[in-house]
């Protein structure tokens, strides 16, 4: 079974793949691809995703990658009207060595802009063009992300990142989950012999199912940090931070879901706790997951909501 695929300077890896008796099956992707076309694939509101911030990498550390593995053009198009290149350009080489003339001078800028003592979420910006960027994504409905993105007309790069996850999809035997069990990217499980019990590990660490949510909830946090630690010692830790602090940084618990256990019914029937809505075809969702209640819909304070009355 293919789980990572990599090419041009992208890279997939399919993290859990579920499904349930009835219900649509949910993917969890780990990527990582060129941050110029993070704000493309953030126009897909159907998918929940975390990345890797700007504001919490150090500077000399942005700056030792871009050096060593700076983010490049997969394909270097000739100018023509419209919003596609159907040629490249004669002298590709030229055009390389410009951009790196242009990531050097920043380069050089920024490490000035260290020395001033000007904090990571200013001075990181003004390199962000040759960064690479590494998040997790999890959804239920990404055919009409592949049906738009792995198309000759998209930008060549996000083209590459829709191949890579599709590929990683095409390649899996999603697991079959029962009601009570739970998606976890980061997470491996398996039933036990009598395959009545499924059994949640992170490494060789045998964990209860709610260890097993907090830490899968902390991995998909660290991706903000490009380095994760998954032991529970530093899972509690990112997790009480994430839950009690005001306001509650809640976006990391988008990728963890339980199957629905009504996950479509008649119209004023809202389900199982964490069910956020109904849609035309009479479907539940919970937040921008079809069929599942997602983890982030049953954390307290999860989105502001006004005292006033």
């Amino acid at each position: 079974m293919i789980k990572t695929v990599t090419e041009g300077g992208v890279k997939a890896t399919l993290l859990t793949h579920s499904v349930y008796k009835g219900g649509p099956p949910i993917a969890s992707w780990e990527v990582e691809f060129p941050r110029f076309i993070l704000s493309e694939y953030n126009t897909h509101r159907q998918h929940s995703k975390n990345a890797a911030s700007s504001r919490a990498i150090p500077i000399l550390t942005q700056l030792k990658q871009i050096m060593a593995e700076p983010a490049m053009p997969s394909f270097f198009g000739k100018n023509q009207s419209g919003m596609s290149a159907k040629e490249e350009i004669e002298d590709v080489e030229e055009a390389k060595r410009i951009i790196l003339w242009m990531r050097d001078c920043c380069e050089m800028g920024v490490n000035r802009l260290h020395g001033l003592g000007l904090h990571k979420q200013t001075a990181n910006r003004y390199i962000e063009p040759w960064q690479t960027v590494k998040g997790v994504i999890t959804a239920t409905e990404f055919e009409n992300f592949f049906y738009l993105r792995d198309h000759e007309a998209a930008q060549p790069e996000i083209a590459i990142l829709a191949r890579c996850m599709r590929e990683c999809l095409e390649h899996s035997t999603p697991t079959e989950l029962k009601d009570g069990e739970w998606h976890l990217p980061y997470i491996d499980s398996e039933l036990d012999i009598d395959g009545i019990q499924r059994h949640y590990f992170c490494g060789e660490e045998n964990l209860s199912l709610e260890d097993a949510i907090k830490i899968s909830a902390s991995m998909c946090a660290q991706v903000s940090y490009r380095k994760a630690d998954e032991s529970l010692e530093k899972a509690m830790k990112i997790y009480d931070m994430l839950v009690n602090m005001k306001p509650v940084h809640a976006s990391p618990f988008e990728h963890q879901a339980t199957p629905m256990s009504i996950p479509k019914q008649k119209y004023g029937h809202w389900g199982q706790e964490g069910t956020t809505h109904l849609d035309a075809d009479s479907s539940f969702w919970s937040g921008n997951l079809k069929g599942w209640v997602q983890n982030r819909q049953l954390i307290k304070g999860h989105v502001y909501k006004s005292e006033a009355k």
